[in-house]
């Protein structure tokens, strides 16, 4: 009879470049928080410890799946969890939204180094162990994800300050939220009870400053609706008085942050925007790419696949705050006419006008990540990303050139797939160079039918030739991009 293999063996070991247990003189205990209860682990897959939140709640354990061994679960009361856990200690937690947070500052408060798991990696490293889920299982491997090399960066160190602002931020949107709610029903009642007076037309801000001459005036007319409206506008005074020490508390925050200065060169970009962004990425050094970054705060669509058992694509949520701020930010810009983003507004409609607000939020995005990656103000920013446009033209130029097999189907696909991706570049470098033009770059300001003149004008004139022909049989409207440039050019040659 075979012996059962160890799940020992499956899982990786501490890389050499970490120290063990042993020699830090700590140890490094892996947490799954589920409903009422948390179930610890130091790397001992026979041993867990349980922590009943809720005194009135005997939680179902689940089976031990890791090995065949005697299971002991140790239950751990609220007193005993100072007695485990010890100021040198590591506590891996998963990001689980507020119930995670909670525990990680209650470790935290413990003196524990806290570190969260991404939730999204984490489940790719479960899988990869093909072991049934529970929350046994899922303490275990949190304290393994943490000692892999692969799947380290995906940790990172719980910032109390970090979660502290991301939860302001909430707060007030909700709370903004609320009042709106509140103001539009009010504005209704009010539209009965005084109907010759126009509150109703109002706008939020307008309407909040009129607060005490509406309720002189509620109050002395009998309406079944006086008592309703007369609570509404006490709440919205509460709701006024919040907003205002939130945003106060978010100010002194967020300008005590190193990127604070950086994103306020950002025309059109207020305290809250700023507070917003920085909430949710903090440190750029987590992000190795743009696409990355992007990825992070924005919706996408990634390809989960491994070998011939999954093949799927599977959608990530986007940050709603963030979210939310980029839309209201593009909705303002396109309204501005000072604003040099608005560029990249018009930019947005031209590739997609349904979802013109994301396409402006990826091109933002990007611009914004140079500056904090590479500290560059707004204007320093712009000219790299045109640097890097022209590359990118000057590359896809030099493709273009090369001669095709016009009797090859796949080799004209391929071909008008390059001309629409040239089309592209020449919108993106007019809405970037327009951009930097607004913001005092004018000498990187070139129209772009004479850079492209100049590129091809460095091509010999064969080349030329050949590329004529190609395009003038190939039927497409992609081909209006490069004639005008090279009818100019052979007419000269």
């Amino acid at each position: 009879m075979k012996k059962r293999k160890h799940f020992n063996n499956l899982s990786p070991q501490p890389s050499k470049c970490y120290k063990s247990n042993q020699q830090a003189k700590r140890t490094y205990w892996g947490v799954d928080v589920a409903n009422g209860f948390i179930i610890l682990n130091n790397g001992n897959p026979c041993v867990f410890y349980l922590f009943v939140d809720a005194p009135t709640k005997k939680p179902a354990l689940p089976s031990n799946k890791l090995r065949a061994c005697k299971k002991k679960t140790k239950v751990v009361q609220i007193k005993d969890l100072s007695e485990i856990i010890k100021p040198n200690d590591v506590v891996i937690l998963e990001q689980t939204g507020n119930y995670g947070i909670r525990y990680a500052q209650i470790f935290s408060q413990l003196g524990a180094t806290v570190m969260l798991a991404d939730s999204k990696m984490f489940a790719f490293f479960r899988r990869g162990r093909n072991i049934h889920k529970n929350d046994k299982v899922d303490a275990y491997l949190l304290r393994q994800m943490f000692f892999d090399v692969e799947f380290r960066d995906y940790i990172y160190k719980f910032i109390p300050q970090k979660h502290y602002l991301r939860q302001l931020i909430k707060s007030t949107q909700k709370l903004e939220k609320e009042r709106t709610r509140l103001i539009n029903r009010t504005k209704n009642f009010l539209a009965v009870t005084l109907p010759y007076e126009n509150y109703h037309h109002l706008a939020p801000q307008q309407f909040i400053k009129k607060i005490p001459e509406i309720r002189q005036k509620v109050s002395q007319i009998p309406h079944p609706y006086t008592e309703t409206i007369l609570i509404s506008l006490d709440i919205l005074e509460n709701y006024e008085r919040l907003l205002k020490i939130q945003e106060k508390e978010i100010e002194s925050i967020v300008k005590n942050h190193p990127d604070y200065e950086i994103l306020s060169t950002i025309k059109g970009f207020g305290t809250k925007t700023i507070a917003t962004l920085i909430a949710y990425y903090w440190d750029i050094k987590r992000f190795k790419s743009v696409t990355q970054f992007k990825g992070y705060l924005l919706k996408g669509t990634i390809r989960e696949q491994s070998g011939t058992t999954i093949d799927k694509r599977k959608n990530i949520k986007s940050r709603p705050e963030v979210k939310k701020m980029l839309y209201i930010l593009w909705k303002n810009t396109a309204r501005r006419k000072d604003n040099p983003l608005k560029h990249i507004v018009r930019l947005s409609y031209d590739i997609n006008k349904k979802k013109a607000w994301l396409k402006f939020a990826d091109k933002l995005l990007e611009i914004i990540f140079y500056m904090l990656k590479y500290r560059l103000t707004f204007e320093e920013a712009i000219k790299y990303t045109l640097n890097n446009k022209a590359k990118e033209l000057q590359n896809l130029l030099n493709q273009l050139t090369k001669p095709i097999n016009l009797g090859d189907k796949e080799e004209i696909q391929n071909f008008l797939k390059k001309l629409a991706k040239l089309n592209h570049l020449i919108k993106n470098w007019v809405a970037y160079q327009n951009t930097a033009s607004e913001g005092g770059a004018t000498e990187l300001c070139h129209p772009p039918q004479d850079y492209l003149l100049y590129l091809l004008s460095l091509k010999p004139l064969e080349v030329l030739k050949a590329l004529q022909v190609t395009l003038s049989t190939i039927e497409s409207s992609l081909t209006e991009v490069l004639m005008p440039s090279l009818k100019t050019l052979l007419k000269e040659g």
